[in-house]
């Protein structure tokens, strides 16, 4: 176990803790300082961003590629191929880190706990949507209702292999992400403004 000391000004008492990992316990000193969860947040929607695909060799390495290449640009790319916590279903993990990301890439080639993914993640949280989708193959029936519903889905980007997707990068998956916040950002802001109508 790592035992960690917290510091605090003089006469406070000395928090410790005991975790498996000395990142833990850092996460651990983090959330218990006041005001700090909300600095994490504001820092992690800045520059996180969520993969979602189907993880088989061939189009992980497609993925790791877009992660490498998110990278290079800023980002701190998630891919999520790593199990739940046992008392977490999977649902819960990706809606968390969904949740906590500047926006969402989702290969839809050959997926299949994508869908599931995307409706768990997709009505509640208004965070940005890039699909994309390698040449020859289709999206999944459901998807095009989703995007005509969720306007912060964007348009399906198609690529033809990793080359060409890491060179769709900056303008395809990270300018239209900005734009979509944008979007998303003004009309939290119009509906705040919006009068509200009283019946008397």
């Amino acid at each position: 176990d790592v035992h960690f000391a917290w510091d605090r000004r003089p006469g406070d008492v000395v928090k410790f803790t005991e975790a498996d990992d000395i990142r833990v316990a850092q996460f651990h000193n983090i959330v218990d300082e006041p005001g700090s969860v909300g600095k994490l947040l504001a820092a992690t929607t800045k520059r996180v961003v969520l993969i979602l695909g189907r993880f088989l060799p061939q189009r992980k390495r497609v993925l790791q590629r877009l992660a490498k290449a998110l990278g290079d640009r800023g980002r701190i790319a998630v891919i999520f191929d790593f199990p739940s916590p046992a008392d977490r279903e999977i649902s819960d993990t990706v809606r968390f880190i969904a949740g906590m990301s500047e926006f969402i890439v989702v290969d839809l080639t050959k997926a299949s706990s994508v869908p599931l993914e995307l409706q768990a993640t997709i009505p509640d949280l208004m965070v940005p949507v890039l699909s994309i989708i390698q040449s020859g193959h289709k999206a999944f029936s459901m998807f095009s209702d989703l995007q005509r519903r969720y306007f912060w889905i964007q348009p399906t980007v198609r690529y033809k292999d990793a080359d060409q997707l890491v060179e769709f990068v900056d303008d395809a998956i990270i300018t239209q992400a900005e734009n979509a916040a944008k979007q998303i950002n003004k009309r939290r802001a119009d509906s705040v403004r919006a009068p509200v109508s009283v019946v008397s």
